[in-house]
């Protein structure tokens, strides 16, 4: 079977083995009908296989957002599954201090409850909201010509204040001492992915830049409002019921996509007394528990006090491959990884001497610049590059976070290996006006850092220079 690169990123395995369960047991929810994919980790840098063959049952599931009583419930399954989440997280912490079985029954109420999120992350990737997108440049294009793409980014491009913009206002307010910035950075963890004590969320929160997020607020504050006339007249123009449902439904899914990823992004921090102590039960570091403990494997820890052997987690520490195939998961560490990862991918794997590939324009220009490839997404790792930057450096990621802001405020544009028209690189582009191109797939598998590139964002088109 043939895979293709789908995304990569600095990840812990439970995310990965999670979004290989929702694809067994959350087939209810829209796009969750692979039947087999990879994930190859190496490091805790993990990098995520689909194969071809499941391509189109995908894209054809996602055609089920084109009836209107299945848009509105998705947005409500989204929204309640986001409920579910801190509601499950809160009783966890509660439990954090009681008996073992206790604390288990809560995890494993939880564990269930962050892969219904992750579920429901799938269904506004590209890969979903693939034939929505299709209809609606179809309907524009009519109307619009050559000025098409432009007037399609605006009608993709959320007016409505997400995630972020309210973290920003609610920083800015005066006042602010060590404790209430820790309960902010908390109910804002989406900002700390891979953090794993308090020190380091306050050296985080201690570089921020008070002055520039002011700035930033009222210009995406002028923005919106302009956005907002220009979105009306669009559809205006369109005279389309269909434009101004699937508009809406995008612009929905990215708001909430940003909600969704809060639950996770940010997990080690905002669930820290939780982590540490089981941490401490399995007699390893917190990072490693996080990174490298499957939630089946937490479980049984909390129930049968059994942690996962240290010639495993050694071995996984190094290679550990999952494989999803057809009904089960299985898991393989060390050597034998590396031997599946061969047997399995071989024939997949991304040619790295390929001279240019293409991806999906998110944000329209053409710039050159020096490939600065991203595979940490921890706030201090992210610092340290951000120091290194260049003018007209090009950012090269499997994805944005909310961590990376302070990259994306310094590069001249950015490439993804992942993403569609509601992931958080297109959006974020638009805000700072950057050329962007997403769901490259091979992004990060061909360039190396360093590489001086063009990134034609009129054409969709990234090409080596040298």
């Amino acid at each position: 079977m043939r895979y293709f690169p789908y995304v990569s990123g600095e990840q812990p395995l439970n995310k990965q083995f999670l979004q290989m369960e929702r694809h067994l047991y959350d087939t209810d929810v829209i796009g969750c009908k692979l039947r087999n994919s990879v994930v190859w980790d190496e490091g805790g840098y993990c990098q995520i296989f689909w194969p071809y063959p499941d391509l189109s049952r995908v894209h054809k599931d996602g055609e089920r957002l084109l009836f209107a009583a299945q848009r509105k419930k998705t947005l409500l399954e989204q929204r309640k599954s986001i409920r579910l989440y801190w509601e499950s997280r809160a009783r966890l912490l509660r439990a954090v201090n009681s008996d073992r079985l206790t604390l288990a029954k809560q995890y494993d109420a939880y564990a269930y409850a962050l892969r219904r999120i992750f579920a429901h992350i799938i269904t506004s990737t590209g890969q979903v909201t693939f034939e929505l997108e299709k209809r609606l440049k179809r309907i524009v294009q009519a109307s619009y010509g050559e000025q098409a793409d432009e007037a399609y980014a605006v009608l993709t491009t959320p007016t409505k204040e997400d995630l972020l913009m309210q973290e920003r206002k609610a920083w800015v307010r005066p006042g602010k001492s060590p404790i209430s910035i820790l309960r902010h950075l908390r109910k804002y963890s989406v900002l700390l992915a891979n953090v794993f004590s308090e020190r380091d969320a306050l050296s985080f929160a201690k570089k921020r830049d008070t002055e520039l997020l002011k700035r930033e607020i009222q210009d995406a504050s002028k923005r919106q409002a302009a956005l907002k006339k220009e979105k009306r007249a669009i559809l205006g123009r369109l005279g389309s019921s269909l434009a101004n449902e699937i508009s809406t439904l995008l612009c929905g899914l990215g708001v909430l996509r940003l909600e969704l990823k809060a639950c996770w992004n940010g997990e080690a921090f905002h669930s820290l007394p939780f982590f540490k102590k089981a941490a401490r039960l399995a007699g390893c570091s917190v990072r490693d528990f996080y990174f490298y403990y499957t939630w089946r494997e937490v479980s049984a820890l909390l129930h049968k006090g059994k942690p996962l052997p240290l010639s495993i987690l050694k071995a996984r520490k190094h290679y550990c491959l999952l494989y999803l195939n057809q009904k089960c998961i299985a898991i393989y560490n060390g050597n034998q990884a590396v031997e599946m990862k061969r047997k399995i991918l071989g024939a997949s794997l991304p040619d790295r001497e390929m001279q240019s590939f293409s991806g999906a324009i998110a944000c329209k220009g053409k710039v050159r610049g020096r490939a600065r490839v991203v595979r940490v997404d921890s706030p201090q790792a992210l610092s340290h590059i951000s120091k290194s930057l260049r003018k007209g450096d090009i950012l090269v990621t499997g994805m944005t976070n909310p961590t990376m802001m302070g990259l994306i405020r310094k590069v001249s544009g950015i490439i993804t290996d992942e993403g569609g028209i509601a992931c958080h690189a297109a959006i974020i582009s638009r805000e700072f006006g950057l050329p962007c191109i997403v769901g490259t797939h091979v992004a990060t598998h061909v360039l190396k850092e360093g590489d001086r590139i063009e990134l034609d964002a009129l054409t969709g088109a990234v090409r080596k220079l040298s």
